[in-house]
């Protein structure tokens, strides 16, 4: 009996409104036409009111707006009775009605956050009944679903479009100021000096694109770096590798560190001491008596979809903090299941999302691409021949070409926004999986 009261509860039960809070946002609206700017900056919209009538007006005012004409009790009541809607919401009496019991406009912006939390509230559940109808589908994959839930949650609660205050952003500028004079730096450092000069400081909220051909080493600059950060400054690093297995990325940072030639180990002939000289380095990444994590380094060797990596980002930047995210490679990489595209659509819907997805954590992202076939003949490739290069020049911040060249390696920092381009030889040193510095100037170890 009991259940059967509760299904009945539900079956009348109103979604989260406030008629006070919508009449106090739209009486005062009628007063100060100026308010609907605020509306803009909150991220409401006619919709963000429940009671039909509240919308109506509210998307008379908007009309109003975006003709540049006055909004008050008049032009208003003139503009809904121009569209046949005047008698709909309740006639001239209800209009002026709204600014008879909202004395004052000095309570907008309280009711303003009523009325946009309220229709967040709304969203939130229809969201749910959405996910839930897609969960009943047969050939539902749970994670892509999850993923979908995360960013429906996500895109509800930030659609507000107001920025930081001048004055804020002036004492972050300073405060940044102030720790680079003091040696402290906003951003993650680059392993490799050729690279460092020219980026200086990986920057959050950004993402860095680095190319080359095919085994000449872009998924090894990007291990080298992941390894930099979380092995040797103790940086929470995530990298989602589509191209190569968890074991073998751990294998290749391990032979790496260690100073060992991953194929001479795959042969065997890695017999002497490579257990004495590996060990250290398994200490720093786990812990060999409980197998618990050292090393803030998190590896997902799935072959996700851009919903699905966007999912996992968010849980590793809440559950542990992540500050960098490899990603590698982008062409491999899938965009939104369930829609039909060629290559090109794909890259630029990933790649705009990799640049969402880095500015809305705040963390550096740091991504393999590949070259065209036809940039594979040639000695030094540019930007534009990166497959489908389209939007990546547009949206990162800047790329990494790494060839061979008249018999020597060169890194070479392009279409950099941050900083200085420009080219130096480096060394690639194959067996060990390791860029470095010339023998003269190697890189520094940890």
């Amino acid at each position: 009996m009991a259940n059967q009261n509760t299904e009945q509860e539900d079956t009348v039960r109103r979604p989260p409104f406030s008629e006070e809070g919508e009449v106090g946002v739209l009486g005062a609206l009628l007063q100060n036409g100026d308010l609907i700017d605020n509306c803009f900056e909150a991220g409401v919209d006619g919709d963000a009111f429940y009671v039909p009538a509240h919308r109506v007006v509210f998307d008379a005012a908007l009309a109003l707006w975006q003709k540049r004409r006055p909004i008050d009790v008049l032009s208003v009541t003139d503009k809904l009775r121009e569209s046949d809607e005047l008698d709909r919401v309740g006639g001239v009496t209800f209009v002026h009605r709204l600014v008879e019991v909202t004395p004052t406009t000095a309570h907008f912006d309280y009711y303003l956050e009523i009325v946009k939390n309220k229709s967040d509230l709304r969203k939130i559940i229809q969201a749910a009944r959405d996910i839930e109808t897609q969960a009943y589908e047969p050939d539902v994959v749970p994670e892509e679903l999850s993923g979908l839930g995360q960013k429906a949650m996500f895109d509800i609660t930030a659609t507000a479009v107001a920025g930081e205050t001048n004055a804020a952003v002036i004492a972050e500028i300073i405060d940044d100021c102030e720790r680079a004079e003091r040696g402290e730096h906003d951003g993650l450092p680059c392993f490799l000096r050729a690279c460092a000069e020219r980026i200086g400081y990986y920057q959050f909220g950004k993402c860095y694109y680095v190319s080359a051909k095919p085994k000449h080493g872009k998924s090894t600059f990007l291990q080298n770096e992941a390894t930099h950060w979380a092995l040797g400054l103790g940086v929470p690093t995530a990298v989602a590798s589509i191209e190569m297995t968890h074991k073998e990325i751990v294998k290749r940072i391990l032979a790496e560190r260690s100073n060992l030639s991953t194929h001479r180990l795959d042969q065997g002939k890695e017999c002497k001491g490579w257990y004495e000289k590996m060990f250290p380095h398994i200490e720093k990444m786990v812990d060999v008596d409980t197998g618990d994590m050292r090393a803030p380094l998190w590896i997902n060797d799935k072959r996700l979809n851009i919903l699905q990596l966007e999912a996992w980002a968010r849980l590793m930047v809440r559950k542990h903090g992540v500050k960098a995210l490899i990603v590698d490679h982008l062409h491999i990489l899938k965009g939104t299941p369930g829609k039909k595209k060629d290559l090109r659509q794909e890259v630029v819907e990933v790649v705009e999302a990799l640049s969402r997805i880095a500015k809305e954590l705040n963390i550096v992202i740091l991504i393999a691409a590949q070259l065209t076939k036809a940039a594979r003949q040639s000695t030094k490739p540019g930007p534009d021949d990166i497959r489908e290069a389209g939007n990546i020049l547009d949206e990162a911040y800047a790329i990494v070409m790494l060839y061979y060249e008249k018999d020597a390696w060169f890194c070479d920092v392009q279409a950099n926004r941050g900083g200085r381009t420009g080219r130096e030889e480096v060394k690639f040193n194959k067996s060990k999986q390791r860029w470095e510095m010339p023998p003269d100037e190697p890189i520094e170890m940890f």
